[in-house]
């Protein structure tokens, strides 16, 4: 969330450990989940299950992930917030 100042505000960091939190190949089409908790400044950004979360008040997010690729498929990225979903892929 980015402050008036323009500087962050709040965090949170939710991650994976590849093997064991998701099968080695993620399916098409399913979640793959960030189960576990890393530094968080406030309860604003918080979890709500293994695969979503909750962003808090309306506000500029910076959202950042890292997938190893093994094999020659498109990755995509699904983003839904509320009734506002944005889809990219590579």
């Amino acid at each position: 969330v980015t402050g008036p100042t323009g500087r962050v505000a709040n965090f949170a960091d939710f991650y994976a450990l590849m093997p064991p939190d998701n099968a080695a190949t993620v399916a098409v089409g399913t979640d793959v989940s960030f189960p576990q908790n890393g530094p968080s400044s406030s309860a604003e950004i918080s979890r709500l299950t293994a695969s979503s979360f909750n962003l808090g008040p309306i506000a500029t997010y910076q959202i950042l992930f890292q997938v190893g690729v093994n094999e020659a498929r498109t990755v995509g990225t699904y983003i839904k917030w509320s009734n506002f979903a944005l889809y990219f892929s590579r």
